[in-house]
């Protein structure tokens, strides 16, 4: 199990954040939380090489303790979990922190996480 730093890059204006995790490659890889409030609007989304039988999930927690993380769920309903780079994924719950975790894989994957995050932009209005 490895733990993937994040990269954040705030887009010039402050109301966009971009957030990579970069080289998911083993199960239990998970990646360090950061926060997601004020930024109402987020999307997730993986990139790379899945290998074989990948999955991602993507947890949130409003107390950051290590157990306290729960499966996040999508703007219907469903958790929130990735088998392919195809989709970005809307996320419905807006947890204090938030995390992927890479649960299975059999193998031969090297996977990026990206979570754009936006807010209103006060200047803009």
């Amino acid at each position: 199990m490895a733990t993937i730093q994040a990269s954040v890059v705030v887009k010039d204006d402050g109301a966009t954040k971009i957030v990579t995790w970069a080289g998911f490659t083993a199960a239990d890889d998970v990646g360090v939380p950061v926060e997601m409030t004020p930024w109402g609007d987020r999307c997730v989304q993986m990139t790379g090489t899945l290998g074989s039988g990948p999955q991602m999930m993507f947890e949130g927690s409003n107390s950051g303790g290590a157990s306290d993380y729960l499966q996040l769920k999508d703007v219907h309903g469903t958790a929130l979990s990735a088998v392919s780079t195809k989709v970005p994924l809307q996320i419905a719950e807006v947890p204090l922190y938030f995390r992927p975790r890479f649960v299975a894989s059999s193998g031969g994957a090297s996977i990026d996480v990206i979570l754009v995050l936006r807010r209103p932009n006060q200047s803009r209005q």
